[in-house]
């Protein structure tokens, strides 16, 4: 499920249209804010806030457990104009999500993961088990270094 949260008349119009867009798959978050972001960050496996990211990375700081599990969060501006990527990139499904959303609102994507941004893949999206110094895998791959993986 994607939890949506706004706090703004352009920020629900949006969520509306998301709403509206995935029905089987969203589900509105209303009331404060800060308790609606703490409900959907419990329930649901992704949420898309239609709030400043700078508001969305002091409400969702304190509830960051284990990047494993934690949910994909994606901030859409007030504009509309973007759908960032914040936390959960890989593993939350942020990436993908700001992609999907950016398709049905008409907003531009914005993905910082690094291997994204070189059009590589990362590591934890190969469908393998994972385990070590995959930061430091990643940084190697970056860089242009050899590296040997082993299954």
């Amino acid at each position: 499920m994607i939890g949506l949260i706004s706090a703004t008349a352009a920020g629900a119009a949006a969520r509306d249209r998301l709403a509206a867009a995935w029905p089987d798959r969203t589900r509105v978050y209303d009331g404060p804010v800060r308790e609606a972001v703490r409900a959907a960050f419990a329930e649901c496996e992704r949420l898309v806030c239609f709030l400043a990211t700078g508001a969305v990375v002091r409400l969702v700081a304190p509830l960051l457990g284990e990047k494993a599990s934690d949910p994909g969060v994606v901030c859409v501006d007030e504009g509309g104009r973007f759908a960032v990527s914040l936390v959960g990139g890989h593993g939350g499904g942020a990436n993908e999500l700001a992609v999907a959303v950016g398709e049905v609102l008409g907003a531009e994507p914005v993905v910082t993961t690094a291997t994204d941004a070189v059009g590589l893949p990362g590591l934890d999206t190969l469908g393998l088990p994972v385990e070590g110094d995959v930061a430091g895998v990643s940084r190697a791959l970056l860089d242009g270094e050899p590296v040997a993986l082993e299954a």
